[in-house]
């Protein structure tokens, strides 16, 4: 059963045994690295890497991702998302699990993102619009 973060960060605030918490909830938390989990993604999503390269627009990059040789940005993260064609939903995930911020849609930038995820643009569709609003393109 999958646990909402709120409901964690809630259990957090009012245990009183941390060993507790980790029994009751160690199958929720985060225990896996970045470019494993796109490999397991892609693998279940069905995408091929060099589609994911040449969507992402990061290239050859994506290979040196994916072998965990570098670190990708939060943008470069964002634009795998894209490239995979996750939801809303899997790309906070995918977020989580490299250990950035969430989009929040009280950032003008992360709003046009939720937006451009939402409707299924493509990287280049979700530029086009940051650019119309002057934010920082992916």
């Amino acid at each position: 059963m999958k646990i909402t973060t709120f409901t964690l960060m809630k259990s957090l605030k009012t245990i009183s045994n941390f060993n507790g918490y980790l029994e009751r909830y160690n199958n929720q938390l985060i225990d896996i690295s970045l470019h494993i989990y796109l490999q397991r993604l892609a693998e279940e999503k069905g995408v091929a890497l060099a589609t994911i390269a040449a969507k992402s627009g990061l290239g050859d990059y994506v290979y040196k991702l994916w072998n965990g040789k570098r670190q990708p940005t939060r943008s470069g993260v964002i634009s795998i998302a894209f490239a995979m064609g996750l939801s809303l939903e899997e790309t906070q995930r995918l977020l989580r699990t490299g250990g950035f911020a969430g989009l929040d849609p009280r950032r003008l930038r992360d709003s046009a993102l939720i937006f451009s995820l939402e409707k299924g643009y493509s990287v280049m569709e979700a530029n086009e619009l940051l650019d119309e609003i002057g934010e920082k393109l992916l």
